[in-house]
Formats: structure tokens, C-alpha cells, sequence
């Protein structure tokens, strides 16, 4: 009965016209992209029942991101198994992403490697990223840093900016490769140069220790800035700490109550270490406030144009 309902599917795709298909998924699709999700579900749905793989995926995600509809894990996850068992590979590996997290399924990475690898075997590169990312943890496959460079590196060469960063992480590291910081600074500049927030972090962070590439300082500066402007913590940490912290705390207002500073934006909490290992920023808050406590690093845009660092401490 299934192999006929798959075969009586089959004739209906194969008979009507592509442009019928063509138009209102391209209209749905370019619906999702405008954020018109009621227009989105409206189109995209027949298409859906009616056995359309690519519009299948489609609805699915409208469920999963509860746009234009109630969010409903195990209504996506029909519609993506309908499009993952049609052949799609993006269905595919957005039902190894619902059976990867648990939603509307009891978690199974296991199955979500099977899915990710039939995604993947289609030359699909956030299957093959993510595919990576499994072996390099062992979630539902043996640990395989080897295994995992192969898949990282089948992304990054389709240009997937995530990959990029993960293949630069690995020639660092030295898994699955020999280390070559060399050529880790080649895959951060690919990431980078898409804007890729965790590669921007690593290209200042060799460019700063002149590890793979000749050292330089106001371009480490450069792409830790732009990541810590992006959100990225590591940055925020690595910029304040990497500099003469203490050119931040001079430029702190007059204000000495420790209680009364306003951060903003993207904050970093640090622990105090021990007494002996104080940082600039430690004793600082230790004479302010009397006693050793935490602090953060806040970016703050600056008046002047650029970025001002400034460190207060933790409430």
C-alpha cells in the first residue's frame, strides 16, 4: 500500500506542469523570506499535501518556528520526515536537527547521524558541517577527529563559514591533522571575510600572538573588535585582557561607587582568582570596593566614533 501511495505521488508530481509548482512555491518561499508567514502557509501547504518534498520542508519549519502558526515540533517533524523520505536533502537534515535536540521526538543521535549523513552523501553543507561536529564529540558515532576534518572540510569548500571556522579550529588544535597555524589562518580568513563572528575572534587571536602569520597588532585589534561587536564574549575577554587593561580604568568617570555602573551591550563575568594572581582589573575592584569580586567587561559604543572598552564591577 505504501509503495503505491509513494508510486500515485509520484505520477502526480510527474504530471503536473512544473510552472504550477514553480510559481507558488517560489512566491512561499519568497513569503518566508519577507516574513509574510500567513501568505507563506497559505501557498506553501497544497503545495505540501500534494507531495512537493521542497514544500514539505518548507511548512515544517514554518512549525518549528511557530511563524504564521502555532509552533508544533511534532507537526514539523511529519513534514520533515515526509520530505526527508521524498529524497530532500534539507528535510533530511532538519529531521536528524529534530532527533539531534528532541523535538517532538525522543532524542536519538543515533538516528539524527543517519539522517545528517543521507543529507550530507548530497553534497548539503550544513548536514556535512554538523555530520563533522558529531564525530568530533561522538554523539551517536565513535569519536573520529579524522572523520570529522573530512566532513568539516567537504562544507568549507562549498564556502559554509561555520566549517571554515571549524576546520581553522582543527589545524590549531592539531585533531584530526597535523597543527599548522598556517594554515588555520587560511580558514578564519575565509570565515572572516563572510563576517563569521567565531572566526573574526581567531583571526585576531592569531594575528595578536603572530602564530601562522606575521604579527600585527592593530589587525588583531581590527577583527577583535568587529567580533566583540558582534556579540562575541571570547573577544570581549581576549581584547580587554590582551591590552593594558589598565588604560580602561582610567578612562572610567569619576563616579567611585562601585554599585552604580551602567553596562551594556555585550558583557563578559569573570571570577576573581586567587590573591596571589590578581589582574589589573581585580585589584582595582578590590580597592574600590574592599573586597576581591566579580567584574565585567562591557563594550560600549564611544562617542568618538570606534569602540570604547570600559570595566566595571559586577552587581
Amino acid at each position: 500500500m505504501e509503495a503505491k501511495m509513494k508510486r500515485c505521488v509520484l505520477a502526480i508530481l510527474l504530471f503536473i506542469p512544473i510552472s504550477v509548482f514553480g510559481g507558488d512555491l517560489e512566491d512561499g518561499r519568497a513569503a518566508i523570506s519577507s516574513r509574510d508567514y500567513a501568505k507563506a502557509r497559505t501557498l506553501l501547504t497544497p503545495l505540501a499535501e500534494a507531495g512537493n518534498p521542497v514544500a514539505q520542508n518548507a511548512v515544517g519549519v514554518l512549525y518549528t518556528e511557530g511563524w504564521g502558526v502555532k509552533q508544533d515540533y511534532s507537526v514539523a517533524l511529519a513534514w520533515y520526515r515526509r520530505a526527508a523520505n521524498s529524497g530532500d536533502a534539507r528535510g533530511q537534515y532538519n529531521l536528524g536537527r529534530m532527533y539531534d535536540n528532541g523535538w517532538g521526538v525522543q532524542k536519538d543521535h543515533r538516528e539524527a547521524v543517519k539522517w545528517f549523513r543521507k543529507a550530507a552523501e548530497q553534497k548539503y553543507s550544513q548536514a556535512e558541517s554538523i555530520l563533522g561536529a558529531m564525530y568530533a564529540t561522538g554523539d551517536g558515532v565513535d569519536k573520529d577527529y579524522g572523520e570529522a576534518m573530512k566532513w568539516y572540510k567537504r562544507a568549507a569548500e562549498q564556502g559554509d563559514p561555520e566549517a571554515q571556522r571549524r576546520v581553522g579550529f582543527m589545524y590549531v588544535e592539531g585533531q584530526g591533522v597535523p597543527q599548522d597555524y598556517a594554515e588555520a589562518v587560511t580558514w578564519f580568513q575565509k570565515g572572516a571575510d563572510q563576517g563569521h563572528t567565531g572566526s573574526l575572534y581567531w583571526l585576531g587571536r592569531l594575528y595578536h600572538e603572530g602564530k601562522g602569520v606575521e604579527r600585527n597588532r592593530d589587525k588583531a585589534e581590527t577583527f577583535l573588535k568587529q567580533a566583540a561587536t558582534q556579540g562575541s564574549k571570547e573577544a570581549t575577554e581576549y581584547f580587554a585582557l590582551q591590552r593594558n587593561i589598565l588604560q580602561f580604568i582610567l578612562a572610567l568617570d569619576s563616579d567611585k561607587d562601585c554599585n552604580q555602573r551602567k553596562l551594556v551591550n555585550t558583557e563578559l563575568v569573570i571570577p576573581p582568582t586567587s590573591a596571589n594572581n590578581f589582574t589589573a582589573v581585580e585589584r582595582w575592584t578590590l580597592d574600590r570596593c574592599g573586597k576581591p569580586t566579580f567584574y565585567r567587561v562591557t563594550l560600549n559604543p564611544s562617542p568618538r566614533g570606534g569602540t570604547d572598552f570600559k570595566v566595571g564591577p559586577e552587581r
